[in-house]
């Protein structure tokens, strides 16, 4: 869902402000470690993941994070046009809430933090290209494509998450 405020300042005309309200959910993901070692717990089994593999070392494994996200990118658009197509730019604040996590997936160094393996919240920077062509009694078809990125506010390098974000986006405006 995307809610659009145009002509918000009267002398910026091509300045338009989006909020942006998704629910995204993150399944499969491939756990690395890049700092030597670290132990995770996941489906009841205990594992150490080494960032180099020697012999039978694991150095990854796949986990279901069934995480449940919802986000909502503040973002301010520049307008080139005020023809029929519409291309804009955007650049813009990340805000993005766990709603739920797997239970049975325990990241020890993080869990250990936060009494739990996704930090709740996660702020970042969005920025997007896209445009919009408009149709009869001002709706519009609209595609954009954005970069996310975003991460918890911790500042221990240890305990920081950060999620890359790249999305393409179809959508009709009422």
């Amino acid at each position: 869902c995307r809610v659009e405020f145009e002509n918000i300042i009267n002398y910026a005309e091509n300045l338009s402000l989006q909020v942006d309200f998704t629910f995204q959910k993150f399944s499969k993901y491939n756990f690395k470690e890049k700092d030597r070692f670290t132990t995770l717990s996941y489906d009841g089994a205990y594992y150490t993941i080494y960032d180099d593999s020697y012999n039978e070392d694991l150095k990854s494994i796949n986990i279901d994070l069934k995480a449940v996200i919802l986000k909502f990118p503040i973002v301010v658009n520049y307008t080139f046009s005020k023809g029929q197509i519409r291309p804009y730019i955007g650049l813009g604040i990340s805000n993005t809430v766990v709603v739920s996590q797997n239970k049975d997936f325990i990241y020890t160094t993080f869990y250990h933090e936060f009494n739990q393996t996704i930090p709740t919240y996660l702020l970042g920077f969005v920025g997007r290209i896209g445009s919009k062509y408009i149709l009869k009694n001002n709706h519009a078809l609209y595609t954009d494509l954005n970069i996310d990125y975003s991460r918890n506010m911790n500042i221990d390098q240890f305990l920081r998450l950060t999620n890359n974000l790249y999305s393409f986006t179809i959508g009709y405006s009422l």
